[in-house]
């Protein structure tokens, strides 16, 4: 048996995130053919909606290294309104680091090892 790489490819990146997320007790939809920059939904109970972007990275480089990505996120929420909550997860070593996405940037809410 060999261990499990510390970085996953980008096919299956989206897909670990949401078995993190469904682990963590929220519904997932996968989103195919959208121009938005989203990999998925994620719902908890009636009143938590996430609209998910999932990266994954060899180092721990940091969020300066994804500017373009946040510019695009950032301006997503600022001119249209979601019902939820935007988010940007980023798979490094062995955690998740969850950005909330705002109009004006992003904040770390959390790195959660899987």
């Amino acid at each position: 048996m060999t261990t499990p790489p510390a970085y996953l490819t980008v096919r299956i990146t989206p897909h670990a995130a949401r078995l993190f997320l469904q682990h963590q007790g929220y519904f997932t939809v996968h989103v195919t053919k959208s121009t938005l920059p989203i990999d998925f939904l994620a719902w908890k109970e009636r009143n938590e909606l996430l609209f998910v972007h999932v990266l994954s990275s060899r180092t721990k480089q940091g969020t300066p290294s994804y500017r373009n990505l946040v510019g695009d996120l950032c301006s997503l929420v600022r001119k249209n309104p979601l019902p939820g909550e935007m988010q940007l997860m980023v798979y490094s070593g062995c955690s998740w680091n969850r950005f909330r996405v705002l109009s004006g940037g992003i904040y770390a809410m959390s790195g959660e090892c899987t």
